[in-house]
């Protein structure tokens, strides 16, 4: 399964009550992207996510190793700092998604909080699926005759009690 497949898995997720938009990417052909005279702009994440009262942005990343690696080519700059923007606004949670592929097909959302700390730590080149396990929402997914179909409901139930439950619970 490719990153492409995933992200199809991701979509194909979608229910009457779950909104899953893949934000279109801009193709550049090879010979434009030199000359500097075309300026694309830049998608923030990848998908938009919603299921009332929650709203998820979120950048997805897939990997055949045990570990994605932080390089500027796979998890850009701009990806996170757009993910960050948002964190601050109610009942939106901003995270990455991550997939290991050939480990089960194991995926976790993991919170771009702790995405941050885990590069401020600067220890490691690259973020092992035993972090997103410690610190992430596993994402609940079974395999269909080919490809993967997600528990989205269930993310949405787990995103609630982790992040949000102890919000309401602190105001009142």
């Amino acid at each position: 399964m490719s990153k492409t497949d995933f992200e199809e898995d991701i979509k194909k997720s979608e229910t009457k009550n779950i909104l899953v938009h893949r934000q279109r990417d801009v193709y550049i052909p090879p010979e434009c992207r030199k000359c500097n005279k075309i300026h694309v702009p830049k998608n923030p994440f990848d998908f938009i996510i919603f299921k009332t009262p929650i709203l998820i942005l979120t950048e997805l990343k897939s990997s055949g190793q045990k570990s994605i690696s932080l390089d500027e080519k796979i998890i850009k700059k701009h990806q996170s700092a757009s993910l960050l923007k948002f964190v601050n606004y109610e009942k939106i949670c901003s995270a990455f998604i991550f997939n290991f592929r050939n480990y089960d097909n194991q995926t976790y959302l993991v919170h771009i909080d702790d995405f941050i700390k885990f590069v401020k730590e600067g220890s490691r080149k690259s973020i092992p699926l035993s972090y997103c396990e410690e610190v992430g929402i596993k994402l609940e997914n079974k395999i269909m005759q080919v490809n993967y179909k997600y528990n989205l409901n269930k993310l949405f139930d787990d995103i609630n009690s982790k992040y949000f439950i102890e919000i309401e619970q602190s105001v009142n």
